[in-house]
């Protein structure tokens, strides 16, 4: 469980780092499956379901509200009805109309769930449309699902009745109007998935509003059965071309959907529910609090170490870091530590005071008869400075010092 909650943390932290570029891309997708299935459906213009145009208008649907998205949509599909038949386009202009009429009034937020409808309904899972809707929704958005359905039946009735729908006279013009809108409006199947969606997103909204545990996922399990039932229903008292076995499947399947969005947008943690009471000067309050489910996720720091005066002297790390460890483990030759990084300063201190250069043996063990030398002054009493063991020792009023660094790195004497 705390691996998954893991997830869910780096995916809330990938989110708000890269929300718009995740975003343009999550509407590029949805508008380039949204062309190909209009295109394979009822793709009659030919020009305008060519693959150039259809990336072209996905890359300009990137860009723009899922409102804006439905619109372009509607213009693509009434362009392919209007090279097949005016009858099925004025038809299909005036449910546009009206959707847009009802949609920018009361759910101007819930584009999305148009343009899903239709591309769940192809892999058989449009059940999850209305749960998730009822989680993440309000019961407004049952005029966006509505649409959904009905535009997914005008993309099944077409190339069905393609032959009866073309017309050219007067009296096959009339024709074609009488069944493009029967089969529209009176097909049975569209009117009980539309009662059945309707019912499902009115049932997880009402259970999910209420104060219980796992609201969410009994709304989900509640709005599922009850879908599933009306399904039945329609299917045994209707003429209905819906198959049980495979509704039943897909329902299945959207709730575990549910309890997917459940984890990622209301996960609480029931065992720790607090009741609270306090008081005002107007009122009494009592306030239950239900923690959320959270684990806070590892971070990498990351230390880096410069290298110091000797890698800008020209001499290597190795050199540098030979006697490191020795020096780190409390080895008493600290001289051998220090012969492997002398600074340019170092150099011509040495120079001029010992006549060696550093690095050489007799420098060390002049420098050793130094420190030997300056330590015993100190502990006579002449004042000098000498501190203790570890300190820094003043070499007898000289400029330069020399700090015994035991447990310090990267560091060069001054």
């Amino acid at each position: 469980m705390r691996t998954l909650l893991e997830i869910r943390e780096y995916m809330k932290g990938f989110w708000s780092r890269y929300s718009q570029a995740v975003t343009i891309g999550v509407k590029f997708l949805i508008t380039l499956l949204a062309l190909n299935l209009i295109n394979s459906r009822i793709g009659y213009n030919e020009q305008l379901a060519g693959i150039l145009p259809t990336l072209l208008i996905s890359l300009l649907c990137s860009l723009i509200p899922y409102g804006a998205i439905c619109g372009i949509l509607a213009v693509v599909i009434l362009v392919h009805l209007w090279s097949l038949s005016m009858p099925v386009f004025a038809v299909a202009a005036i449910i546009f109309l009206l959707m847009f009429l009802l949609y920018f009034r009361f759910s101007p937020g819930d584009g999305i769930l148009i343009i899903l409808t239709p591309l769940l309904s192809v892999i058989g899972i449009p059940y999850v449309i209305p749960i998730a809707a009822g989680l993440l929704y309000t019961p407004a958005s049952i005029i966006s699902v509505i649409f959904g359905i009905i535009i997914q039946s005008i993309l099944t009735f077409v190339p069905a009745n393609e032959a009866q729908l073309t017309a050219s006279t007067a009296d096959e013009i009339v024709t074609a109007l009488k069944l493009a809108m029967d089969g529209i409006f009176r097909n049975s199947t569209m009117i009980v998935l539309i009662f059945a969606f309707a019912c499902t997103i009115a049932v997880v909204y009402a259970i999910r509003r209420l104060r219980i545990a796992n609201a969410w996922i009994i709304g989900s399990g509640a709005g599922s059965v009850v879908c599933l039932i009306i399904l039945i229903i329609g299917g045994i008292g209707y003429d209905t071309n819906l198959n049980i076995a495979a509704a039943f499947l897909g329902i299945a399947v959207s709730f575990l959907i549910s309890l997917v969005l459940t984890f990622f947008f209301f996960n609480l943690d029931y065992t720790r529910i607090e009741s609270l009471q306090f008081e005002d000067d107007d009122y009494y309050y009592y306030v239950k609090a239900v923690p959320k489910v959270s684990v806070k996720t590892p971070k990498r720091t990351v230390k880096t170490i410069s290298h110091g005066r000797g890698y800008e002297t020209g001499y290597e790390p190795e050199n540098r870091y030979r006697n490191s460890r020795d020096s780190y483990d409390g080895a008493e030759d600290r001289d051998s530590y220090y012969e492997d990084i002398p600074s340019d300063e170092d150099r011509g201190y040495a120079e001029s005071q010992t006549g060696y250069m550093p690095g050489d043996t007799e420098y060390s063990d002049s420098l050793s008869d130094r420190l030997s030398d300056s330590m015993s002054d100190d502990l006579s009493g002449d004042g000098t400075g000498y501190e203790d063991n570890n300190r820094t020792m003043d070499l007898s009023g000289e400029d330069g010092f020399i700090d015994d660094r035991a447990g310090r790195s990267g560091q060069n004497r001054r």
